[in-house]
C-alpha cells in the first residue's frame, strides 16, 4: 500500500473521530503556559461569578430574614389586637348579661302591676256593684 493512501487513509479516520493535527502535537513549554494561562482566566471568572452568586445569595437571605421580622411583629400586632377584641367582647357579655337580668325583673314587676291594677278593677267593680245593690235593697 502506498504511503500517500495510508496517510489519506489516516486522515479520514481522524476527520471521522473529529481530530485534528493539533490535537496530536506534543506539549512544548509554550503551549503548556498558554493552557495554564488559559486555566487560570477560567478558574478567575468561575471565582467571580461564585462570589457574585453568594453575594446576591446573602441579599436574599437578608431581605427574607428582614421580612420574617417583619411578619413576626405583624402577627404580635394581630395576637394583640386579638386579645383585647375579646376582653372586649367579654365586658359586653357581661353587660349583656345584667340588662337581660335587669330587663326580667322589670318583667316581673310589670307583671305584678298589671296584676294589682287587674285586682284593683275587679274590687272598684264589685263595689260599685255592691253599692247597687245596697242601694236597691235600701
Amino acid at each position: 500500500m502506498p504511503a500517500a493512501t495510508l496517510g489519506a487513509l489516516v486522515y479520514g479516520y481522524m476527520w471521522w473521530k473529529g481530530l485534528k493535527f493539533s490535537d496530536l502535537m506534543y506539549v512544548t513549554k509554550g503551549s503548556m503556559t498558554a493552557a495554564v494561562s488559559n486555566l487560570h482566566k477560567q478558574l478567575d471568572s468561575v471565582t467571580e461569578a461564585i462570589v457574585n452568586t453568594n453575594n446576591q445569595l446573602t441579599q436574599r437571605v437578608q431581605n427574607l430574614d428582614d421580612q420574617l421580622l417583619e411578619q413576626k411583629e405583624i402577627s404580635m400586632s394581630i395576637l394583640e389586637n386579638v386579645g383585647d377584641t375579646k376582653g372586649s367582647i367579654e365586658e359586653l357579655y357581661v353587660t349583656v348579661t345584667e340588662l337581660q337580668s335587669a330587663l326580667t325583673g322589670l318583667d316581673y314587676k310589670l307583671g305584678s302591676i298589671s296584676e294589682k291594677q287587674g285586682l284593683k278593677e275587679i274590687a272598684e267593680s264589685l263595689s260599685g256593684t255592691l253599692t247597687k245593690s245596697i242601694d236597691a235593697i235600701v
